[in-house]
This record gives C-alpha cells, structure tokens and sequence, in this order.
C-alpha cells in the first residue's frame, strides 16, 4: 500500500504534459523556455520566391499574421477552423517560411514556434503583389467564410486607405 501511495506522489509531481520534454534529463526544461528571434537578413534579388506562383490560401495566412495578432499557432488555427479553412495551416506556414515572407519570431526551447512574424519581405509582397478580389474569391468559396470574409475586407479596405 505504502509504495502505491509513493507512485502517486512521484506521478503527481512529474506533470502530466511530461512527455514533451523527452526521455532525457537534459530536456527537462526546455518546453519552458522562449527564445526570441531576430527577422532574417534578405536579399530581395536572391529569393526563391516566384510571386506569381504563392497559392491564394498562403497569400491569406500571409495578410493574416502580418494585419492582425493572429500570429501565433493557436490562434491561427483557431481562426482558421472558424471558417472550415480548406487544408492544413501548417503547410501554408512552411510555404510562407521557406519562402522568406515570415519567420518565427519566438519559439520555445524545443525548437516549436509561439509567435510568427513578417519578413520585410513579406510585407512588401503584401503591398505590391497581393491580390484582393482573387482572396475574396477564395474566402467566399469556404464553408462559412461569414467572419473571415468580414475580417479580410476590413484589413483590404484599410491597406487601400494606407496607400
């Protein structure tokens, strides 16, 4: 009785979330440790990016993290979902780093992002190459597009204002 009573005990102490640290000691912390990141250092003429060829869904994450706080994963995800987003968020985040237009601004020890952030580079592909009506069609064509739609006109007719 004395030793399930000590399991216990110990099994309460090491946290439920325990299995994100890893079977090494020295991972114990990690999880809790947040870096911040500089933006990288980009040479326009050297990007891989063609601009003619980033999906519209990407050039919606785009405007989203770089005009709203919706620039961490959870609430971009949760955002997203509101709208039934067509695909996985995730593989328009690794487009949009791979491509240079965000970066992960903070991240926590092991290596996942909390926070993104635009590049100067992805804000000027905002500027001069995003497509308004072509990213209203797309959100029109979601399941219930209602708050996204109302969202991103809000941020267009802003941006068309800022010029």
């Amino acid at each position: 009785m004395k030793i399930t009573y000590i399991y216990i005990i110990k099994t309460l102490k090491t946290g439920m979330f325990d299995f994100l640290k890893g079977n090494k000691p020295d991972n114990e912390n990690k999880a809790c440790i947040i870096i911040n990141h500089e933006p990288p250092e980009i040479d326009i003429n050297t990007s891989p990016l063609n601009l003619t060829t980033l999906p519209t869904r990407d050039q919606l994450v785009l405007l989203l993290i770089c005009k709203t706080n919706i620039n961490t994963p959870r609430t971009l995800g949760h955002r997203l979902d509101m709208c039934d987003f067509p695909g996985n968020e995730g593989i328009s985040i690794a487009n949009l780093v791979n491509n240079q237009l965000i970066y992960f601004a903070k991240t926590n020890g092991l290596g996942h992002p909390i926070k993104y952030a635009v590049t100067d580079f992805g804000d000027q592909f905002l500027k001069k190459t995003l497509i308004h009506d072509k990213i209203i069609d797309y959100i029109k064509q979601m399941s219930n597009p209602d708050f996204m739609l109302k969202l991103v006109q809000a941020i267009l007719e802003k941006m068309r204002s800022e010029q």
